[in-house]
């Protein structure tokens, strides 16, 4: 898969066991991400920009299977697994649109969403079975269509205590279920995409390493508050964001009217970080319950300043990275659309509309055969 952050393409090789008890099993046999070329993210970040034409958007649709089966081959290479032994390829492609609340069209109320890379088409290069599409089922019951993620968490993370299932990538977004079972996740809003953006047009690097750079910056309180104060944050579930909200015309937005276009590079870059870990305490502090056990993945589990401020404004909580629990943190959604596609091809429901609010469970994904 590829995520918002546009840092790369994750391939995880899982094995999947289903007891006749419903009891699902897993383990991760290799994992490793692929960085995209730079010429290949600015065609995307085109797309998702508005300014591709149609010619550029169909070759890409064409051209991430290629990419896609070039990072399993290496993949397998890498690890020494034998590429004969993959069963089948769950795609989640690359997201350039996602608009889930509807709108009057033609006539009809329509939401809709858009995930880069032919299944097809990778189905037949890799001559596999490949499970992809996974978002329209839900988009047509009424849901969001996302997070998906969380029948992951629910399947392997639920205990006997209050759980909260954190993923930082480039939309912040989380699962908390309780000790009673009782299951809810949305999307809390920014993650790492403006942090990526600030450093990239202001420090000329892909991302925040760590943090440094927010470290050595002062939080505006003005600005943050002003980013806080953007509807989505505080709207209930179900919600899902992504580009389409928080992107630099957001960044340049609450510059321009509390007269911020001058701003220290460092105080910007930390002011942002801030609202990634202030939008999803927030969150947890209104829909769930801070005193929580909080297990955290992603990119943004990397950034210790995001880390140290959520700890800040969470006291109560009991933080940990995924890892510590025997998920690679940075494997963990590649391993969570390997889990959907496994349930698709077993005729399992994967989607939740307790969480995205979709009128009916359903089996996400088309399968295109080989």
């Amino acid at each position: 898969m590829t995520g918002t952050s546009l840092d790369g393409i994750d391939v995880a090789i899982c094995d999947f066991i289903l007891y006749d008890n419903s009891k699902i099993d897993y383990s991760l046999v290799a994992f490793d991400s692929f960085e995209l070329s730079k010429s290949v993210k600015s065609a995307i970040q085109k797309v998702i920009e508005g300014e591709a034409n149609l010619k550029e958007i169909s070759a890409l649709n064409h051209i991430f299977p290629k990419l896609y089966l070039e990072a399993i081959n290496n993949l397998c290479f890498n690890y020494s697994v034998d590429y004969d032994s993959i069963d089948s390829i769950a795609m989640h492609g690359q997201t350039i649109y996602h608009q889930p609340k509807s709108e009057q069209i033609f006539g009809f109320d329509i939401a809709s969403t858009w995930q880069l890379g032919s299944g097809t088409a990778l189905a037949a290069l890799a001559n596999k079975k490949v499970i992809y599409d996974f978002r329209s089922q839900d988009i047509a019951l009424g849901g969001e269509a996302a997070p998906l993620v969380p029948i992951f968490d629910y399947y392997f993370l639920k205990s006997k205590e209050d759980t909260i299932a954190l993923n930082i990538g480039g939309i912040s977004n989380l699962t908390y279920i309780n000790d009673k079972d009782h299951l809810i996740a949305f999307d809390t809003g920014p993650g790492n995409l403006l942090i990526d953006y600030i450093s990239k047009t202001h420090f000329d690097v892909d991302y925040d390493q760590s943090g440094k750079f927010a470290f050595e910056g002062t939080i505006n309180e003005g600005l943050l508050k002003s980013f806080m104060n953007e509807p989505f944050i505080i709207a209930r579930p179900p919600k899902s964001s992504g580009r389409e909200l928080f992107n630099h015309k957001f960044i340049e937005y609450h510059l321009n009217i509390n007269n911020l276009k001058n701003i220290d590079k460092f105080d910007l870059i930390a002011s942002a970080a801030e609202f990634t870990s202030m939008s999803i305490a927030y969150n947890i502090k209104k829909y769930a319950k801070e005193n929580s056990k909080i297990i955290v993945s992603g990119g943004g589990s990397k950034n210790n300043f995001i880390m140290s401020r959520l700890k800040y404004h969470l006291p109560n909580a009991k933080i940990i990275d995924s890892s510590e629990i025997g998920i690679n943190s940075d494997a963990k959604e590649a391993i969570a659309f390997a889990f959907l596609g496994f349930l698709t091809l077993n005729n399992i429901p994967a989607n939740l509309p307790e969480v995205t609010g979709a009128s009916r469970k359903s089996i996400l994904g088309s399968i295109a055969n080989s």
